[in-house]
């Protein structure tokens, strides 16, 4: 949005900060001359429009390559739009005049096109006739969205381009400079992959150039915020520069970390950099740790003596250095916050408590990991997964910083934990007992199905101890694997498969284990209703079928036999039959909705992944509307009432735009175009399946639309199918009226709106499928 539209300008601040910068007071620009014709006009208020025809980039008027026809005439254009003013000030002076500008812009009020029209201009005119560092001055500044829309995109295109025509001039730290510079403020766009390769070979040929390992920091941060993935060469490079240049300038943790994740992300695949970051990390805790100790001996020995004077220095002493290392780690902090994103930052810093007790906590983790739970956590599960010893790098951090903080870590970072433990295979009893009072105290409404999952197959191990809290574990875990209305086939078969490992440890009385073996039943009994509307992967009651086998557990509600039975009904069929009785669209729908849906988002604590969705979108476009619908509608019936808010939303956009006159949107190219409908034909069965499903669907956006009752209504006169045309005339007649009474979508009713009280015109799964068949 244009910023400029929030208020009536005030440029009295903006004229005071030019000044100051300048020691001159800034004239108007003289208005537009008339009798331009309409593209004059436009380059007269924006001359980089006139620059669209101009090779290689240049801007009229500077020293780049010949223009095509009509040079002279733009010229004259940009000419007049630039004031004298500013086309004769000191190239210094308009350089802090524009950054003066931007510093006022934190103000979107201040945001004024009028006085972007005098410097901007002035300043892409003699760009060429810049220094590279005063160019970097004003890239680094931080540009609204109307003044990047209107000048800041094409100005940090050409210092690109400026940059790379010097780039065999410039000093090392120049390149580097630049790297930083442009990675975190203009990167991010395919078009800078030419850049950073050849600011890359020269930032290599340079290495030794660079003494100080915080400057390699910032070039990886800049790598990681322009998504630039170095080569293989380029990670291994700097894995071996940090241990050089720590010598002389120690690493602390966050920085330490941020090169530890960038390389994770990037792909590097050598264990030694990442175990001596982390060991940057373990220093800089254990010796915060130590000084905790002195200070508390300290305080201790003060108040056995009474020595009142030493026991106040004492504690204003810690006071002190606690508000320097939470200053020091706040700074540091600012430029991680975008790999957070702005929302989990903001909770991430707030955490969701107000209790003393609870804030002495995590202020006590700041400061003696001098990082934020995520970035410890993160650590911890990559060093797991590529099989570091929980001996060296987890346990020494359990009793005096992890298992105190547990109650108050994110949801994300508890689950980073759990998984963390399971990885390890850690048999540290203290911290798996601190996690299942932690489980067990969030109950089976809070906790995270997945952290549970995890933390039996913890359990389960061979070599894993057995807490003294596991008999509450086992009835939290009946509880919410008993309510199996998120859970997968394949979360049964693993729920199973660690109990009979468990069963299996010697020595081990745990009454709630028998309980939990009543599960294999409760799980056999879902698979059964899964397979009878035949979306069960039939690999998964077989093996269901032989761990109860193992488990020799006695079937006393009979559903182990129901689903052998139902596999033989199956086998007879044949299972080549059982697949194809939905379309391979309808299931391939299906599942895609299962695993959006099943993305562990800790309950609103953060949404689904935006790549996520964007794929999640893309798939769709490429199914019919009607498959859509019948996946949905079978998600409903395997897991009814379960589809979140945000993949409803998905579904019901792709499903509305699929039935509209306007087409749906689709990626070509990386851009979003709009693509008209296929025209598609629905079969009689077809249409009174379609009936029947939108007014059962839980997308109620779906249902309330009249552009689906108006395609509907379409189909069914195709058909001359008299009833379907009467349920979607009464439907429309009923929005129509709702309309009219300004009555909310949001309020109205399900059923008593849209239920067609004539004939039934549902018809059965079997009937229909032989109806397709037949046709």
């Amino acid at each position: 949005d244009d910023d400029s539209s929030l208020a009536e300008p005030d440029f009295a601040q903006q004229q005071e900060a030019i000044q100051k910068a300048t020691g001159k007071r800034p004239r108007r620009a003289a208005p537009p001359q008339q009798g331009f014709e309409e593209g004059a006009e436009a380059a007269a208020v924006d001359p980089l429009l006139a620059a669209e025809n101009a090779e290689g980039g240049s801007i009229p008027g500077g020293s780049g390559e010949a223009a095509v026809d009509g040079e002279e005439e733009v010229i004259e254009v940009v000419q007049s739009a630039i004031d004298p003013y500013y086309a004769e000030m000191p190239m210094d002076q308009l350089v802090e005049a524009v950054v003066a500008y931007l510093r006022t812009c934190d103000n979107p009020k201040l945001v004024d096109e009028e006085e972007e029209g005098m410097v901007f201009p002035a300043l892409l005119s003699r760009i060429d006739d810049c220094s590279i560092p005063l160019l970097l001055d004003v890239v680094e500044m931080p540009f609204r969205n109307s003044t990047m829309d209107r000048y800041g995109t094409v100005f940090k295109d050409l210092v690109r381009d400026r940059i790379l025509q010097d780039a065999e001039e410039i000093d090392p730290d120049l390149i580097l400079r630049s790297i930083v510079v442009m990675g975190i403020s203009a990167g991010r766009r395919k078009r800078d992959l030419d850049f950073f390769k050849t600011l890359g070979k020269l930032l290599v040929t340079n290495i030794n150039s660079y003494k100080d390992p915080n400057d390699l920091v910032r070039v990886m941060t800049a790598f990681n915020r322009a998504k630039i993935v170095p080569p293989n060469s380029f990670l291994a490079l700097m894995g071996r520069r940090f241990p050089v240049l720590n010598k002389r300038q120690p690493l602390r943790a966050l920085p330490a970390y941020r090169v530890f994740s960038n390389l994770y992300r990037m792909g590097h695949d050598q264990m030694n950099p990442f175990r001596y970051l982390a060991d940057r990390m373990f220093e800089t805790i254990m010796a915060n740790l130590k000084k905790e100790k002195i200070r508390l001996k300290k305080i201790e020995r003060a108040v056995k003596t009474g020595d009142t004077e030493k026991l106040e220095a004492t504690k204003r002493e810690v006071e002190l250095e606690r508000i320097n290392a939470m200053k020091k780690l706040a700074d540091e902090t600012k430029e991680e916050d975008y790999q957070k994103g702005a929302a989990e930052a903001l909770a991430e810093e707030q955490w969701g408590g107000a209790e003393q007790g609870a804030q002495a906590v995590r202020r006590r983790f700041l400061e003696l990991s001098e990082v934020r739970p995520l970035h410890l956590t993160k650590m911890l599960i990559v060093l797991a997964r590529f099989g570091a010893p929980h001996q060296q790098y987890f346990r020494p951090l359990l009793a005096p910083l992890i298992i105190p903080s547990i109650p108050h870590f994110p949801p994300p970072s508890l689950s980073r934990i759990i998984r963390a433990i399971r990885l390890f295979k850690t048999s540290d009893e203290i911290i798996l007992k601190a996690i299942i009072d932690q489980l067990v105290a969030l109950g089976p409404k809070q906790a995270v199905m997945s952290d549970v999952l995890e933390i039996l197959r913890a359990l389960a191990h061979p070599d894993a101890p057995v807490p003294s809290n596991t008999e509450a574990f086992m009835m939290l875990s009946y509880s919410i694997f008993t309510d199996e209305a998120r859970l997968r086939a394949r979360d049964m078969c693993l729920v199973a498969s660690d109990l009979l490992l468990f069963s299996k440890k010697e020595d081990v009385t745990v009454p709630a284990l028998e309980t939990m073996m009543k599960l294999v039943e409760v799980f056999a009994k879902r698979m059964t209703y899964l397979m009878d509307i035949g979306v069960l992967s039939l690999t998964h009651s077989e093996i269901l079928e032989d761990i109860s086998r193992q488990l020799k557990h006695k079937d006393e509600s009979g559903a182990i036999a129901a689903m052998r039975e139902k596999r033989r009904e199956v086998n007879k069929m044949g299972d080549d039959e059982y697949y194809m009785l939905i379309d391979i669209d309808v299931r391939e729908t299906y599942f895609k909705i299962q695993l959006v849906d099943n993305f562990n988002t800790y309950g609103p604590w953060r949404p689904i992944p935006g790549l996520l969705q964007v794929d999640f979108k893309q798939a769709l476009t490429s199914v019919r509307v009607d498959f859509i619908l019948e996946a949905v509608h079978l998600y409903e019936q395997s897991y009814p009432e379960q589809l979140r808010i945000t993949v409803k939303r998905l579904l019901s956009k792709a499903i509305l735009m699929k039935m509209s006159d306007e087409g749906e949107e689709v990626v070509v190219e990386g851009e979003i175009v709009m693509r008209p409908n296929a025209p598609i034909g629905f079969s009689a069965a077809t249409v009174k399946k379609f009936a029947n499903m939108l007014k059962v669907t839980p997308l109620k956006r779906v249902r309330r639309s009249p552009i689906t009752w108006k395609f509907l209504l379409e189909k069914a006169i195709a058909v001359s199918d008299e009833d379907v045309i009467k349920l979607c005339n009464e439907s429309l007649a009923y929005l129509e009226e709702a309309k009219k009474a300004g009555t909310p979508q949001s309020s109205l009713e399900k059923e008593t709106s849209f239920e067609y009280e004539g004939e039934e015109v549902f018809i059965p799964q079997s009937e229909l499928r032989e109806a397709i068949a037949a046709q």
